[in-house]
């Protein structure tokens, strides 16, 4: 039954007559083909917002949002998987998972590969040196991954910047894109160097020293940093690291605990505390805001020399 419809329509020209037994049992049938079980979604209207405790939920054969007969469960930001993953110089591996992109979870059951110099948004192009930011969005329905030199700006699809950490940036094409990782690229992409943003508090990497300023970007504010320094670039059985150095963001933008010139390190296989701001010291540790992404700097890293890193943070939050 679409709309409803009365056997017989009466009008104004029916003024003065009389229903015969008919009639009336006529408008007794159409009423009862009504009230039971003749009215579909037709004739409801489409702002009806029927509370949920007048309906009665069919958990036998009703939908299971699958992703085919309704939309897959939400939870805000939900991941699994996805991890970006190092493949070649040129190319970096997406694995399969679950993702939550703007409001619509994404499924995926395969791999996808991304090209270093094909594989960048509108108008970007690929860093002679530095971050690569991995982004998803969903492209018509379908699940879709972009490079940017871009870092997030925004919470969610609402816009909102309150909430850290900043998953999401705002392509003009694209939409409103979620970050999932950032790999650094040195001319070709460092095989030991990608961060998987938002399925861990925790990152680490390793790269080979040119005596330049080393900026490793977390995405998310690092609070508390960790470097190892081999002694040269290929670490052997037994060798003696040159450096341990370690240091909590608190202590790095305030006095107190400890002296900001300050921290921590292995001297003479003995922790204790150094000056900050000599070869492969920590230094200048940013926060992530609208304006940038967290990080934090590695002071130029011996030519040649194998460094390896490792940097937490409070839940991915910023302070």
């Amino acid at each position: 039954m679409a709309l409803i419809k009365f056997t017989k329509s009466y009008s104004a020209t029916d003024n003065g007559s009389k229903l015969s037994g008919v009639d009336l049992g006529q408008l007794e049938t159409d009423l009862a083909a009504i009230l039971n079980g003749g009215i579909n979604d037709a004739n409801i209207a489409t702002g009806a917002a029927i509370t949920e405790n007048k309906i009665s939920f069919d958990i036998t054969s009703g939908h299971v949002h699958n992703g085919t007969d309704a939309n897959y469960p939400l939870i805000k930001h939900y991941r699994r998987g996805m991890q970006v993953e190092y493949a070649s110089a040129t190319t970096i591996t997406v694995r399969p998972g679950v993702l939550d992109v703007g409001g619509k979870l994404f499924i995926t059951t395969a791999s996808t590969t991304l090209n270093i110099t094909t594989g960048f948004m509108g108008g970007q192009a690929e860093p002679a040196d530095g971050p690569v930011y991995i982004y998803a969005y969903n492209n018509s329905g379908a699940i879709g991954f972009k490079m940017s030199t871009l870092f997030p700006e925004v919470s969610d699809s609402s816009s909102n910047v309150v909430e850290f950490p900043l998953r999401y940036h705002s392509d003009a094409t694209l939409g409103l894109c979620r970050l999932i990782g950032i790999i650094h690229n040195r001319t070709d992409i460092s095989a030991d160097m990608c961060v998987n943003f938002d399925l861990s508090n925790f990152a680490c990497g390793s790269f080979v020293g040119d005596a330049a300023d080393e900026i490793i970007y977390t995405g998310w504010t690092p609070n508390l940093i960790k470097t190892f320094v081999c002694s040269d670039a290929t670490p052997a059985n037994a060798e003696a690291l040159v450096g341990v150095k370690t240091l909590q963001r608190y202590g790095f933008i305030t006095a107190n605990p400890q002296p900001l010139a300050l921290l921590y390190n292995l001297v003479a296989n003995q922790h204790a505390t150094s000056a900050n701001g000599t070869a492969n010291s920590l230094y200048s540790i940013n926060a992530q805001t609208t304006a940038q992404a967290g990080s934090f700097t590695i002071d130029a890293p011996s030519n040649g020399i194998v460094t390896l890193w490792c940097a937490w943070s409070h839940g991915m939050g910023s302070l």
